[in-house]
């Protein structure tokens, strides 16, 4: 008589202590692993372009008056504008030279700003400038400071 093949769980069950083994040795590589990779911190700063600009006039107070509420524009034109203002390497390196001022940003150059800074608009058509760094703050400062350099 050939022997009984052993169904699923009995096959678990006998080999119990390998497959805990197992998954210990998964939990404890993870942990490993995850001790040993240096953080990376993501910031973002958002803005928009007002599709509607309001008019000055010391001759009349009619254009002086708001029109209505600030709402970003969706002109694609306009749009790929500021992205490409913001991602060319002159923008970068004014970036760079307003962080130098910051403390513990002097590793900020302009390759550092291309390799880890995202320009974007999203589907609220806003721009979004996303930074990437080891430092939570370093990585704040650096979106505040596309934002910053841009509006001056």
């Amino acid at each position: 008589m050939s022997p009984k093949p052993l169904g699923f769980r009995q096959a678990v069950y006998s080999r119990f202590h390998i497959v805990l083994m197992v998954c210990a040795a998964g939990v404890t590589a993870a942990w490993w692993v995850s001790g040993e990779i240096e953080p990376v911190y993501r910031s973002q700063a958002r803005f928009f372009m007002p599709a509607e600009f309001d008019g000055f006039s010391l001759r009349s107070e009619q254009p002086n008056f708001p029109t209505g509420p600030k709402l970003p524009t969706s002109s694609t034109e306009q749009q790929d504008s500021i992205l490409g203002i913001l991602r060319s390497a002159a923008f970068r390196i004014t970036v760079s030279d307003a962080l130098k001022d910051k403390q513990n940003t002097e590793h900020i150059n302009s390759e550092v700003l291309r390799n880890n800074v995202d320009v974007d608009v999203d589907k609220f058509n806003m721009v979004v400038v996303t930074a990437y760094d080891h430092h939570a703050q370093t990585a704040a400062n650096i979106a505040g400071a596309y934002v910053t350099e841009l509006q001056g």
